[in-house]
């Protein structure tokens, strides 16, 4: 068992989760997805990725389909395609730096 597992398994037992639950087909799926997100997006993106996915896994869909939803994602991101991402830098002076609404979710299932 590598150190990977092995922590694989401890946090599934601290979370309440059975470890055959997160069967290794699954975690190199999303290991490789994680590790395209990180290379194509950013370093940060990669784990808010993994946490997404996971919120949405709660809500009901498969973590196969979330795999997929987010493979799909990030190749056709404009990172991903060698386009210029928008820029992040502090607004330029009398730009518009209205925000959006945020999307409401529904609740959490019990």
């Amino acid at each position: 068992m590598t150190s990977l597992d092995g922590w694989v398994v401890d946090a599934a037992q601290a979370l309440g989760v059975r470890a055959d639950e997160v069967p290794a087909d699954l975690r190199k799926g999303l290991l490789d997805l994680l590790e395209e997100v990180d290379g194509r997006i950013g370093p940060l993106a990669g784990p808010m990725t993994g946490y997404v996915l996971g919120v949405a896994v709660g809500r009901g869909m498969s973590p196969t389909a979330g795999l997929t939803v987010l493979d799909d994602l990030v190749r056709s991101s404009p990172e991903a395609a060698g386009r210029t991402p928008e820029p992040t830098g502090p607004p330029a002076p009398g730009a518009d730096t209205t925000v959006p609404a945020a999307r409401v979710l529904p609740p959490l299932r019990e």
